[in-house]
């Protein structure tokens, strides 16, 4: 017995409201809206070339579950149904609906799209994943505070909540305010000019400057900052010592600032090798207190820089080396501590002129 399905119009497996010619072997490209079920059966007009034999297994009528797949190399039309199943029924009525023996749809035959009923539910599916996956960003969005209209406040300019905050955050303290520099030509050596300190040029240094005089150790006149002999709460001076070379003045001179007979040194804060404006030093920084009181009845403290700088020149027959002194007095009105870092890094070494001071 046959089993192939006769030439008709059959509902169209690629989407309802429409009927699709059978020609007894497969589909063609000639659709029509669907027709009263009873009216007669009509021919097509002239169709293109017909498609090719299906690549794979013919799908099942729209709304009706997934066949079993057929095994490659299967007859088709033979005794087997379009599903790869038993003996092919019948031939389909005008319905559509003829069982398993309603023939292949064109999605099956190469033609976009897939088994509507399937299609629909990936749709589906898709659309449920899409909400799903929108979902999680939102809650994402919320949870992080995420927000398109929201700035990075770092990398906004404009955002001068951010800079405040930014400024509000601890800041090292400022440096001794400096105004210029001063030199001591016989020495070829410039220092900061600290603000708000006096000049000593008459001193025999240039550069020597002070802040405020007060009266010195031994000094049994009044206290009065007025009646002083020379003493300040912090000086900064460029001088020399002769030497035969760089370190036998630093070790000379670092032992007689270390045991002085003017007072004790109770710290050694500093002393070791440096490099002061490209040129070999020796830092010392002390503090100490004076052996002797002042005429508060106070033994007075202060921190003292040495900076020995290998820098010599000849001097009437003499090696000088260049020196230069701070001190700070440990009064509490005295300048910062810091006025001594300002100086270490401010030095600047020129060229010794020793005979231009002379004359």
């Amino acid at each position: 017995m046959s089993s192939s399905i006769p030439p008709g119009w059959y509902d169209d497996p690629a989407g309802p409201g429409n009927e699709r010619w059978w020609d007894g072997a497969q589909w063609t490209e000639s659709t029509r809206p669907a027709s009263d079920p009873g009216a007669p059966p009509s021919a097509p007009e002239p169709s293109p070339a017909p498609v090719a034999p299906p690549p794979v297994p013919p799908g099942p009528a729209p709304g009706m579950a997934q066949a079993p797949t057929m095994s490659a190399g299967a007859p088709q039309g033979g005794p087997y149904s379009p599903y790869g199943g038993g003996p092919a029924p019948g031939p389909a009525g005008p319905g559509g609906m003829g069982g398993h023996g309603y023939p292949p749809g064109p999605h099956q035959m190469g033609a976009p799209g897939g088994n509507p009923g399937n299609r629909n539910r990936t749709i589906l599916i898709s659309v449920v994943a899409l909400l799903v996956v929108g979902g999680l960003v939102a809650a994402l969005v919320l949870l992080l505070g995420g927000d398109d209209d929201k700035k990075d406040p770092i990398a906004d300019p404009t955002n001068t909540t951010a800079t405040s905050q930014q400024t509000d955050k601890p800041q090292p303290p400022p440096g001794p305010a400096t105004d210029g520099t001063l030199s001591d030509t016989a020495t070829g050596i410039t220092v900061p000019k600290m603000k708000g300190w006096e000049e000593l040029s008459d001193t025999g240094s240039e550069a020597h400057q002070y802040k405020d005089e007060i009266p010195c150790t031994g000094d049994t006149s009044s206290p009065d900052p007025g009646d002083t002999t020379g003493c300040y709460l912090g000086e900064i001076d460029v001088g020399s010592f002769r030497g035969t070379d760089f370190d036998e003045l630093t070790t000379r001179l670092t032992g007689q600032v270390k045991d002085s007979d003017d007072y004790t040194t109770t710290k050694t804060i500093t002393d070791e090798r440096a490099t002061i404006d490209g040129k070999d030093a020796h830092v010392l920084v002390v503090e100490v207190e004076e052996k002797e009181a002042d005429a508060s009845g106070n033994l007075r403290t202060a921190t003292l820089q040495f900076i020995f700088i290998d820098n010599p020149y000849d001097d009437d027959g003499k090696l000088m080396y260049p020196v230069v002194y701070t001190s700070i007095d440990g009064d509490p009105k005295s300048p910062p501590m810091e006025v001594i870092e300002t100086v270490r890094k401010g030095v600047k070494i020129g060229t010794p002129r020793p005979s231009a001071t002379a004359s």
